[in-house]
C-alpha cells in the first residue's frame, strides 16, 4: 500500500499556511537578534567609553597629585634648612629681615621699581 500525497486544495493551503507562520517567526528571531545584537554593542561602546574616561581622569588626578608631592617636598627641604640653622644668629635675622622686620634703630625703606609701558 503506498500513500499518494494529497492535492486536496484545503491540504494545500495549511501547509502554505504553515510554511508562511515559519518563516515569518524565522523573520521575527532575525529581528530579535539584530536588535539584542545592536544593544549589546551600544552597551560594550558605552562601557569602553565609561573606563576610557576614567583613566583619564585617574592619569590627570595622579600627575596633580604628583605636582602637589614635589611642591611639599621642596617645603619639606627648606624647613629642614630653617632647623639645620636654628641656633644660627645671622640665619635667623636674614629670615627676619625676609619678613619685613627691623631693628628698633633703623628704618624700614621701601623701593618701587619704576613701571614700563604704562601711560
Amino acid at each position: 500500500m503506498t500513500i499518494k500525497p494529497s492535492h486536496d486544495p484545503r491540504v494545500m493551503a495549511r501547509r502554505t499556511t504553515q510554511a508562511k507562520n515559519q518563516q515569518r517567526s524565522r523573520k521575527a528571531r532575525q529581528r530579535i537578534f539584530v536588535v539584542v545584537a545592536l544593544v549589546l554593542v551600544l552597551h560594550v561602546g558605552a562601557m569602553i567609553t565609561v573606563e576610557v574616561y576614567r583613566a583619564s581622569l585617574s592619569r590627570y588626578e595622579i600627575a596633580r597629585l604628583e605636582r602637589d608631592l614635589a611642591g611639599l617636598e621642596q617645603e619639606r627641604t627648606r624647613l629642614a634648612e630653617v632647623i639645620d640653622h636654628r641656633d644660627d644668629a645671622v640665619f635667623r635675622e636674614q629670615l627676619a629681615r625676609r619678613q619685613g622686620f627691623v631693628y628698633p634703630d633703623e628704618q624700614r625703606l621701601i623701593t618701587l621699581e619704576p613701571q614700563t609701558g604704562t601711560r
